[in-house]
């Protein structure tokens, strides 16, 4: 929206002005980038670039620092993101921010940084179809579908926040 173009790579996050190129990598200790290997973004319409990593978990950019917000899976806490393993990140009609990692999926409240999880489970017939998001798109009625690795697709309801499979 601002005019760069944004390149995810294994070796970091890269922003070119169509002049020369920022790096932005991990750092240790700093509010660095939480992983050098990318695996998705999206900017969402208020302009904040969201970042998803191998390993990482998921990171803001905040323009102003040119530093990263981490938000990471924490196993003691339950509304930390599932898993550090993002595959995909997805900004829908409402600015909801949803995250597909290896762990189930992940909707993002912006003003806690809390986590609301949805995840498989074999004894819930309508409970998401498998672990692994892969893709996540949101249709022109407001539906959400989620592409799993071995589960098919899901269509997410969000007032019941049950999933149908296909």
């Amino acid at each position: 929206s601002l005019g760069f173009l944004w390149i995810g790579t294994e070796d970091g996050l890269n922003k070119y002005d169509g002049y020369s190129f920022d790096h932005f990598r991990y750092q240790p200790d700093t509010p660095s980038l939480s992983n050098n290997t990318i695996r998705c973004m999206v900017e969402g319409r208020d302009g904040v670039l969201w970042v998803g990593t191998w390993g990482g978990g998921l990171n803001q950019f905040d323009r102003e620092t040119d530093t990263f917000i981490r938000y990471q899976h924490d196993p003691d806490d339950p509304r930390s993101l599932s898993h550090n393993i993002v595959r995909a990140v997805y900004e829908d009609h409402s600015g909801t921010i949803w995250v597909g990692t290896m762990a189930g999926l992940n909707k993002l409240d912006r003003d806690s940084g809390q986590f609301t999880r949805y995840q498989h489970d074999p004894d819930v017939p309508n409970s998401l179809s498998d672990n692994v998001i892969w893709s996540i798109f949101e249709d022109s009625a407001g539906v959400l579908w989620l592409g799993t690795n071995g589960g098919g697709l899901n269509k997410f309801d969000r007032e019941t926040e049950t999933f149908s499979h296909y």
